[in-house]
């Protein structure tokens, strides 16, 4: 292995590094910074590792890493040739070249990606993971400062729920697709977030807001269009309710919205009027040919995994062989155990002897006890009605919209407990944020009043 890649791009990598922890110094995070990066590289080698030696140089890292080096040669040798394979899919009898990428369009968009960033690299698998490592961080750092200024006494939830959490930290990380995703999604969300706190910020930096969301729309549509068609409709109810909810404390309604039930119900509410409008505009064949593409999905999963790697969905009463079926009876009946799987399994006695389902069945059990301090915390300490009707706490009914249906979707299409660890991550350093948020509030209260009584 040659040397060379590594004596040119990690003198570029630490450049990079410098430059934007002296644009951020004066975020709420800055002091994380550089701790948190070297771990984000550090997760990137342990996810090539864990493809190049515990799964034995197979998976779609390497297969797009040994795709992407064949269309990076090709490029080399002829260069308008490659560029009619990238714009126009134009076949080439290529020789090593994975011949199902010409019908599988999204994993071929990300060789293309991938084949730009082999270049850049020098056909270096170590390298490429370190960019799209920088990149994944760099999105769940903006969002990490986004949150803690809209929640300055949540800060640590933050920092722990996405720069320091084990699986967001595995999983975003090296050449994988989830790292493309993480640094889009972050990076959007952070600019959102910027604008909820800041409204007049658009004013001044709505174009290249602009930019961005479109840059990472279109990033997450030729990936995962799924992530950005839950994501969209998620954003658009925020900006519908927050719109509505300026509206009615202009009016005599506003005391009829201060509640916690009354709030989840006009979440809700917008959540169905949204639904309707969809189902009103979408073809019924586009329905159908979705239901068919998710179980589909679901029982290809289903056929090539070990049956202690999977879920298993029921027909009621009964549990049986590739039991989901297109029908909306039974997504909606399998929809409790699809979205508490994605949260929680596998569970410890699940793992058996496979020593990364023992890994991820100690997190999910840390996941779960966190979830019900948290659950138990907010039945003894609520938060005061008055409080509800900010925009503030309808970032929370949003968020947790966002990962039910995501969560449910990925369950539906990935059963596979090792393939669904990898695909969550997109949803579970919010999860891990909202679950941490009053414990993180109730240790910075607690320090505050520390330091104070040790100043007095």
């Amino acid at each position: 292995m040659s040397f060379l890649p590594f004596i040119i791009h990690c003198p570029i990598l630490i450049f990079l590094i410098i430059v934007l922890k002296k644009r951020y110094r004066n975020e709420p995070l800055v002091a994380y910074f550089t701790g948190a990066f070297c771990v984000k590289i550090l997760a990137g080698v342990g996810y090539g590792w864990l493809y190049v030696v515990y799964y034995g140089g197979i998976g779609d890292s390497l297969s797009f890493f040994h795709d992407s080096t064949i269309l990076a040669n090709f490029a080399l040798q002829n260069w308008a040739g490659f560029w009619q394979v990238v714009l126009w899919d134009t076949y080439y009898p290529l020789y090593g070249l994975n011949e199902d990428m010409w019908f599988q369009p999204r994993a071929f968009w990300m060789v293309k990606l991938m084949t730009f960033l082999n270049l850049w690299a020098l056909g270096n698998y170590w390298v490429m993971g370190f960019y799209l490592s920088f990149l994944s961080f760099w999105g769940m750092w903006k969002l990490a400062n986004a949150l803690s200024k809209l929640y300055s006494s949540a800060k640590m939830a933050a920092v722990w729920a996405f720069l320091f959490f084990p699986s967001t930290l595995l999983w975003s990380s090296g050449l994988t697709k989830e790292s493309l995703i993480m640094a889009a999604i972050g990076l959007s969300l952070a600019k959102v977030l910027d604008f909820v706190r800041k409204p007049k910020l658009f004013r001044r930096k709505g174009w290249r807001s602009g930019l961005i969301w479109l840059l990472s729309g279109l990033l997450l549509y030729i990936i995962k269009y799924y992530y950005l068609a839950i994501l969209g409709v998620c954003l658009a109810l925020l900006w519908v309710a927050i719109r509505g909810i300026s509206y009615i404390q202009k009016t005599y309604y506003a005391p009829y919205f201060e509640r916690t039930w009354q709030q989840i119900l006009s979440v809700a509410g917008l959540g169905l009027l949204g639904a309707i409008l969809l189902l009103s505009l979408a073809p019924a064949i586009w329905l159908t040919n979705f239901k068919i593409m998710l179980v589909h999905t679901h029982n290809v999963s289903y056929i090539f995994s070990e049956p202690s790697d999977l879920i298993h969905f029921s027909i009621y009463p009964r549990q049986g062989y590739i039991s989901l079926h297109t029908h909306w009876s039974s997504l909606v009946y399998n929809f409790p155990l699809a979205v508490f799987s994605t949260f929680f399994r596998p569970f410890l006695w699940e793992a058996g002897t496979n020593k990364l389902k023992i890994l991820l069945g100690i997190e999910g059990l840390g996941v779960l006890l966190l979830t019900l301090y948290a659950l138990v915390y907010a039945i003894r300490q609520p938060i005061k009605d008055s409080n509800y009707l900010k925009i503030n706490a309808l970032l929370f009914w949003i968020c947790a919209l966002y990962l039910v249906l995501l969560f449910s979707l990925l369950a539906y299409s990935s059963p596979n407990f090792g393939t669904l660890a990898r695909y969550r991550v997109a949803g579970y350093p919010f999860f891990v944020y909202l679950i941490s948020f009053r414990l993180s509030e109730h240790w910075h209260f607690f320090w505050q009043s520390r330091l104070r009584m040790n100043s007095e």
